[in-house]
């Protein structure tokens, strides 16, 4: 064992003899990027440099850390900006050693949520990841990065940190590796069973799935970031808690769905510290009673956002009692109306449509006069269908396939053709339901930023920053005139200070980066600061109605009202939301006819209502289609004698920060073909509702 040792050191003195006349060269270089950076949210990558100069790569910046073999690398920003970066990215790095000799290698950048890269939502690029026929649009997406990039006061990257989200659902599945660890736990006296109960899977495979539905949405929200597992959030940061607030579809229908509802609001209220609360509940055919009203203002009068799913019923001609008329597919309107149920109605929630990969609005999503903002919503996925287009990817189930007998994905996921079998998350996520909590963890980035933000201030920073037709030409479309000559959709409208609006799209889609950078900035907004208080209410009357044609009646509503709720007089307004409210709304027609069950009555009632188009115009001439012709809607709750603790109310959102004066007068437009109406009826009914700002 001596003598290889005195050979080293005989070895290494010969070198260092050497040394002195001539130097050894040494022509090695190497460079290494750690996996601790992370492309979406601007945090950089470590790189080492063994030997190494004149280090630069082609998509990245490399900034000295301090240490002459250490750099900081950051993509560059404009490449995100144009959606020119597809994943997995691999970029080229360029390195000499110190005597010039040149270098360079490919390294690919990790990726700390290796299913991100499909949540085109969060960016997308316009790379046909499902091979679906129609491909996604580059630019498309919710404009995530550069909000997740930015910084809070506190310096703490824009995430959700420290707000906490509702999610109002079927139970989220909280055991999920994406989940878990943003649970928030929350307990409520009475029936605790409701808050963070989790899923079953024996109710999971009887219900082929459905059961599954909140917790795809709970992921799309909060789904855990950098934990190397699957997907992100939006705000990946936030917390959430479930409460069930929709009936199993392993029950049926065998419970009262509005209780549920109500029990649901309740808890949320009962447990406090809530900064957003998200509803992925559709519309339906009938108009359902206010049971809820007074909840959901409750949420309002505490700043409590409560974000809704706007419905899927667009093209759907048939319900469990019949059909619906045809002529909407025809005319291009929805086939069954949303404006439903208290939920649906209210001024006081975020209504949200659904826009899908390609860019134009999703075959499902439905329109309605109080739409406020539009997110993401696939299409089927996987469909063969010619107009199909990506689902959304989220969440699906903490259970494997070998035991989760319903497989949505249908082994086709990218994921899947990797050899990984788990049924953990879907692809075929859809609906205004996927779209709605997109909506709902851009508010949570809003108010990690600001989180003393009012309801009117969300509402006024979403309308704003939202981008409509001029920046996606995809958005645009012409409204079709049907037969009477009705417009049963207005088409996108310049309705008040640089504001445009569309009963499909609400203000447009939904921009996170520019929602974050309106939340910070927001005291130096006047109109931003102006609603930090609730606006007051006040309320226009009917002047008289007259018959216009056969079929087409007309109403004046001016100033006045009870309870204090008359304009000022002289006093100018800027409009935050409306309300057209009417009585009673049983045709003459029909009246004392006889019905042998629900459903009898309600294909007696159908033709009726499906015909009835009901318009409001404001002061500064802006039409909105309240209850569009040929969009099937019956009213239940609200026939009989006109009582207006009875009225149904339906709000409005194209007369936003429109301005107003004690003077001025709104009209209203009905038109049906199915039966005469009674002019002094309709002057008894009608009443218009407004909150709005006194402009001083």
């Amino acid at each position: 064992m001596e003598q290889p040792h005195k050979f080293s050191l005989t070895f290494a003195a010969l070198i260092m003899l050497a040394g002195c006349s001539r130097p050894v060269v040494s022509d090695w270089a190497n460079l290494a990027v750690l996996e601790d950076g992370d492309i979406y949210t601007g945090q950089g990558y470590t790189v080492i440099a063994e030997n190494a100069v004149n280090v630069s790569a082609s998509g990245g910046v490399l900034t000295p850390s301090g240490d002459r073999n250490r750099y900081v690398y950051h993509v560059r920003p404009e490449l995100l900006e144009k959606r020119q970066i597809e994943f997995p990215f691999v970029d080229e790095f360029f390195y000499e050693n110190p005597q010039g000799k040149k270098f360079s290698r490919r390294i690919r950048l990790a990726e700390r949520d290796p299913l991100l890269r499909y949540q085109w939502h969060v960016y997308n690029s316009g790379r046909n990841y499902f091979k679906t026929a129609s491909a996604p649009v580059k630019g498309v997406d919710l404009n995530l990065i550069p909000a997740w990039s930015m910084k809070d006061s506190s310096g703490e990257p824009v995430s959700g940190k420290g707000t906490v989200v509702a999610v109002l659902d079927l139970p989220a599945d909280i055991g999920h590796e994406d989940l878990k660890n943003r649970l928030e736990n929350r307990t409520i006296s009475g029936d605790p069973k409701i808050v963070n109960t989790g899923v079953v899977l024996c109710n999971v495979n009887r219900t082929r799935g459905g059961e599954l539905h909140g917790t795809s949405v709970a992921g799309l929200v909060s789904a855990e970031g950098f934990n190397g597992k699957g997907i992100r959030g939006v705000a990946y940061g936030s917390r959430f808690y479930s409460v069930s607030a929709l009936l199993s579809p392993y029950e049926g229908v065998s419970g009262d769905a509005d209780l549920t509802f109500r029990r649901a609001l309740e808890a949320v209220l009962e447990t406090g510290d809530t900064d957003v609360v998200n509803v992925s509940l559709g519309g339906d055919l009938f108009a359902r009673t206010d049971a809820s009203s007074d909840l959901i203002r409750e949420l309002y009068a505490r700043n409590v956002p409560l974000v809704h799913a706007a419905g899927n019923e667009y093209a759907l001609t048939s319900w469990s009692g019949g059909k619906t008329d045809d002529r909407c597919l025809k005319y291009r309107t929805d086939c069954r109306s949303s404006v439903t149920d208290s939920l649906s109605r209210s001024p006081y929630v975020i209504n949200v449509a659904a826009v899908n990969a390609s860019g134009v609005r999703s075959s499902y999503s439905s329109s309605r006069p109080n739409m406020w903002i539009s997110g993401l919503g696939g299409e089927d996925g996987f469909s063969v269908k010619g107009a199909d287009a990506p689902g959304v990817v989220s969440t699906l189930s903490s259970y494997g396939c070998g035991v989760n007998r319903y497989d949505r994905d249908d082994d086709r996921s990218p994921w899947r053709a990797f050899g990984d079998q788990t049924c953990f998350y879907t692809a075929k996520m859809k609906g205004t339901s996927a779209a709605a909590p997109q909506i709902a963890g851009i508010i949570a980035l809003m108010k990690q930023v600001r989180k003393e933000l009012t309801v009117p201030q969300i509402r006024y920073i979403l309308a704003r920053s939202a981008r409509n037709d001029k920046t996606f030409a995809s958005f645009a479309y012409q409204p079709v005139t049907a037969d009477r000559d009705l417009i049963t959709d207005t088409g996108w409208t310049d309705v008040s200070q640089g504001l445009r609006y569309s009963a499909r799209f609400g203000f447009g889609l939904a921009d996170a980066a520019e929602a974050v950078r309106l939340a910070g900035a927001c005291d130096a907004d006047p109109a931003c600061r102006m609603r930090r208080q609730k606006p007051a209410e006040i309320v226009f009357s009917s002047t008289g109605c007259r018959k216009v044609e056969a079929d087409e009646y007309e109403c004046g509503i001016a100033a006045g009202g009870a309870d204090g709720h008359a304009p000022e007089a002289g006093q100018s307004y800027e409009i935050e939301s409306a309300q057209l409210r009417f009585g009673r709304i049983l045709p003459a027609c029909i009246e004392g006819g006889s019905f042998k069950s629900f459903n009898d009555l309600a294909r007696s009632l159908l033709p009726y209502y499906t015909s009835l188009q009901v318009e409001l115009e404001s002061p500064s001439g802006t039409v909105s289609v309240v209850k569009p012709a040929y969009a099937a809607w019956i009213p239940m709750p609200f026939l009989g004698e006109y009582d207006q603790k009875r009225s149904i109310a339906m709000a409005v959102s194209s007369f936003y920060r429109q301005r107003i004066t004690s003077d001025q007068r709104f009209a209203v437009r009905i038109r049906n073909s199915s039966c005469e109406l009674e002019p002094k009826d309709l002057e008894a009914m009608m009443r218009v509702s407004v909150e709005a700002y006194p402009i001083r």
